[in-house]
């Protein structure tokens, strides 16, 4: 299956699988599309996944949060970091797919990679005007991304924010 081909690291596989259900007549539906995207994500291929994405709107197959998630995180992967604010954007303005907590940690993580520690704390409240709770992971990327920006008073302000959510920290 597809999402077996991604848990093995083998998106070319994967894609071939998706070109195939095509070539039999079978219409990929958003979890094989959300499956191929995933594959993508965990071979590092930003292109490909977003490629993927780009063929369900042709096809009017309405992606959901796991294919923008797994979009987003290829994208980060990929060091494409405005690609992966620019489809977390998408998501919260379009009003179509409401974005969870792998969705905000792979956008907040891509701007630790890419040197945006305040795009990073502007997330967390928006994540929680949305009623997604944020968690160690998106606190710990926030945290790194002030870090290694030497933020180091945001980051000691991020830690106590955690405190007060009652979210436990961790050694990373």
């Amino acid at each position: 299956t597809i999402k077996a081909c991604g848990r093995a690291g083998r998106w070319q596989k994967a894609m071939a699988l998706l070109d195939r259900m095509w070539m039999l007549g079978v219409l990929p539906d958003a979890v094989a599309y959300g499956a191929a995207i995933s594959a993508c994500e965990k071979g590092g291929e930003w292109v490909a996944a977003l490629r993927v994405l780009d063929e369900m709107h042709q096809f009017r197959v309405s992606p959901d949060v796991v294919c923008f998630s797994a979009a987003i995180s290829a994208c980060e992967k990929g060091e494409r970091y405005d690609c992966a604010l620019d489809l977390l954007d998408f998501m919260l303005l379009s009003g179509g797919v409401a974005p969870n907590a792998f969705s905000f940690n792979a956008a907040i993580s891509a701007c630790e990679r890419g040197g945006r520690w305040e795009q990073a704390l502007r997330l967390l409240p928006i994540m929680q005007r949305l009623g997604v709770a944020p968690d160690v992971v998106s606190f710990n990327a926030a945290m790194s991304a002030c870090s290694k920006s030497g933020q180091w008073l945001q980051s000691l302000l991020v830690l106590q924010g955690m405190a007060t959510l009652n979210v436990q920290p961790n050694l990373v």
